[in-house]
């Protein structure tokens, strides 16, 4: 797969999950700097790290490693991003409980 079609894809779908750098950061313990490298595709992905995706975003850690095959583990796009949805309400709801004590 060409760069710029891989770059995009991830984009996209890091997008569709509604996630941006920052948070991603935290959510795999790196720093910004380093996701912003590998979303915009100025370092690749090592075997740990698209592993370190795939346990925690569903994206294919073959697809980070090589662009080839099917992007996401789990093929159903919408269950992805619905239960990566359901887990940010569940916490937003903790916050405003524990605001609201």
């Amino acid at each position: 797969m060409n760069k710029d079609v891989f770059t995009q894809s991830l984009k996209s779908h890091l997008k569709r999950l509604g996630y941006n750098q920052e948070q991603l950061s935290k959510m795999l313990d790196v720093s910004q700097p380093y996701i912003s490298a590998l979303v915009s595709g100025k370092k690749p992905f090592g075997k740990e790290t698209a592993e370190k995706w795939q346990q925690t975003l569903g994206f294919s850690a073959g697809w980070l490693l090589t662009g080839e095959g099917p992007m996401l583990v789990n093929n159903s796009v919408n269950d992805l991003v619905n239960t990566q949805r359901a887990k940010h309400v569940a916490h937003l709801s903790k916050r405003l409980c524990a605001f609201h004590l």
